[in-house]
């Protein structure tokens, strides 16, 4: 992965994110942040999806849930759910 610094991102963005390959970030030598092309909306859904706290939470939710045995089958739930 390439390797560009702060004070480069700022003076050549629009060259940065022409590269089309993800990019290291750093400040005085230590990663700071990485700037990752997205192609198409699929990308970004997946990316936004994959860095939400709120949607990891969610799924750490659900997972404890399962492991409880807290679960219904998708049956069940649609024959709760129609009956209203």
């Amino acid at each position: 992965m390439e390797t560009v610094t702060v004070r480069e991102v700022r003076l050549n963005f629009r060259r940065v994110l022409s590269r089309h390959a993800p990019v290291l970030v750093t400040r005085t030598g230590k990663p700071v942040a990485a700037v990752v092309p997205l192609h198409g909306d699929a990308e970004v859904e997946d990316f936004l999806l994959a860095n939400s706290p709120r949607i990891g939470r969610l799924l750490r939710a659900a997972e404890r849930d399962l492991a409880q045995g807290r679960s219904v089958s998708l049956e069940a739930y649609l024959a709760r759910h129609r009956s209203r």
